[in-house]
């Protein structure tokens, strides 16, 4: 099933590169396929693990890093002003808030350095974890696990809606759930999804 979407997604595909779906407006990334095959591959091991930590879907948790991978451009370079404590920039391959990384911390739901590092620390301590990728994917499982948490403590169960956790990765876990209508949402949970299990299976 995954060998035939790729086989598919490539002939359908007149450019190498991946078109990003945006509410203001689609562009061409600067990733290819196998930009974004590498790059999971290369983290596979630490993606499963998180994600069974997290107790979550380890291809949606890809899907979510290829959506961040292909948004990727000149502008990272802005995410030292976090490090700063200039700007709450997101950070790292998972590009996660410094405010998120430390509501993570807070809430116990991860920390990359027990006894080292609490949601009071620096934020040049805390940029430095979210910089390195191993701890950069702990965190986006972290993320998606709270967006879990959060909403079934009211009731609702979105454990297995990917369209409306990869909405809450970028939107914040506290949005309404109804906002999960943008094209990236979409894409992530579809397209994104799709190539992450063919990848990471």
């Amino acid at each position: 099933m995954a060998k035939r979407y790729d086989d598919v997604r490539r002939k359908r595909q007149k450019k190498s590169s991946i078109i990003v779906r945006d509410d203001k407006g689609d562009f061409a990334s600067t990733k290819t396929d196998n930009d974004i095959e590498s790059h999971l591959k290369k983290h596979r091991s630490i993606i499963l693990k998180a994600a069974q930590e997290q107790k979550i879907d380890p291809f949606l948790l890809g899907a979510i890093l290829i959506d961040e991978y292909c948004r990727m451009g000149w502008d990272d370079w802005l995410d030292w002003l976090g490090a700063l404590n200039i700007k709450n920039t997101s950070v790292g391959i998972a590009q996660i808030k410094l405010s998120t990384a430390r509501e993570i911390i807070l809430k116990q739901y991860y920390n990359p350095a027990p006894g080292k590092i609490t949601a009071k620390s620096p934020s040049l301590q805390i940029w430095f974890y979210l910089y390195q990728p191993g701890h950069s994917i702990q965190f986006s499982a972290a993320a998606i696990r709270i967006s879990i948490d959060f909403w079934r403590a009211k009731k609702v169960d979105i454990s297995k809606l990917n369209k409306v956790l990869a909405y809450l990765y970028s939107a914040g876990y506290a949005k309404n759930i109804k906002g999960a209508t943008t094209k990236r949402c979409v894409q992530i949970s579809t397209e994104f999804y799709q190539m992450a299990k063919s990848i990471l299976s």
